[in-house]
């Protein structure tokens, strides 16, 4: 069968529900949607309406919010994904006769949902290495955070060129019928690699901002407060790991059982990491600990030497 009558036959097939890991997915897309969606709307409201609105808005605000709107798609991508067979196992897609077809459909929205999980993911790094950047002038930060954006810009266009190189046309990736790739591993091997630099820079962005932390003097309280929102950093770091973890079971060679259930939990984790990183860039924003750090920082700043800290006026909540 041609691959154009694949895609014919595939797009004509109706949605199947989504049970066990397909399900919590979908459950767990609409919720996080919706807490981002608030997140990002509360970070507008303080930079634009609120009684701190008098300091504009910042490059890390911009970048924070441009990164939300992909993660939009994603999620209504990875919704319709799981409703393709995505979380499923191969006892319950063996139950539709027309399995193949909509695993076409299945891989079709998910490696879509990738492109588009990648791009928010990068963004919102950036905002959240760009906000480093507002608060610690530390010449040895400043290289890391300029290092780590440098690799990320230079890994996703190293990437992106693979990817629409690798496969012609473009939808062989989820059809291959239609057409020829260089590499059967190709977009793998890409995953692998952009998975690892997110890896990176999470960790680097999570772990970085603690540092800064340590070295104010402020009650232990407040600093268990702020150590709260960033350990939300922290949970982003531990999915996009999980995610790096699981994608040798991807390998329909080494691992043929089960494998749109391999890719659902690919789908989980990256997920989870995108949408906490979401989260942990934009909740100092709505200055929930602002009153307590800001004086803080006015007290430590007078007492940390080198001028590592920038003056309070550009505190942790910028």
């Amino acid at each position: 069968m041609a691959g154009e009558e694949i895609s014919d036959i595939a797009y004509a097939q109706p949605s199947i529900p989504s049970p066990g890991l397909g399900l919590a997915t979908e459950v767990l897309i609409y919720i996080l949607t919706v807490v981002c969606a608030v997140v990002i709307a509360l970070r507008v409201y303080v930079k634009t309406w609120s009684s701190e609105a008098s300091q504009g808005w910042r490059v890390n605000d911009y970048l924070a919010v441009i990164g939300f709107l992909p993660f939009i798609r994603a999620s209504v991508l990875g919704a319709l994904a799981v409703h393709y067979g995505i979380g499923s196992t191969d006892a319950y897609l063996n139950k539709f006769e027309m399995r193949e077809f909509l695993e076409v459909r299945g891989m079709e929205y998910l490696i879509l949902y990738e492109l588009t999980y990648y791009a928010s993911s990068s963004l919102t790094k950036f905002a959240i290495a760009v906000t480093i950047l507002h608060i610690y002038v530390e010449k040895r930060y400043v290289y890391i955070m300029y290092g780590l954006m440098g690799v990320m810009i230079a890994t996703n266009g190293v990437c992106l060129i693979w990817l629409f190189v690798n496969c012609v046309p473009f939808a062989t990736y989820w059809n291959p019928k239609l057409g020829h790739c260089k590499s059967e591993d190709g977009f793998m091997n890409l995953s692998y690699i952009g998975t690892a630099v997110q890896v990176a820079s999470d960790w680097t962005c999570a772990i970085t901002p603690f540092f800064i932390v340590y070295s104010l003097q402020m009650p232990k309280r407040v600093k268990l407060s702020v150590v709260a929102i960033l350990g939300l950093g922290v949970v982003a770091s531990v999915a996009a790991l999980m995610r790096i973890v699981s994608y040798k079971y991807i390998d329909v060679r080494a691992y043929p059982k089960d494998h749109f259930l391999s890719q659902g939990r690919l789908l989980f984790w990256s997920l989870l990491e995108s949408a906490f990183a979401i989260i942990a860039c934009s909740l100092p924003s709505l200055k929930l600990f602002g009153g307590c750090i800001a004086r803080s920082m006015n007290r430590s700043t007078n007492n940390i030497s080198g001028g590592a800290v920038r003056s309070a006026k550009y505190h942790w909540m910028d």
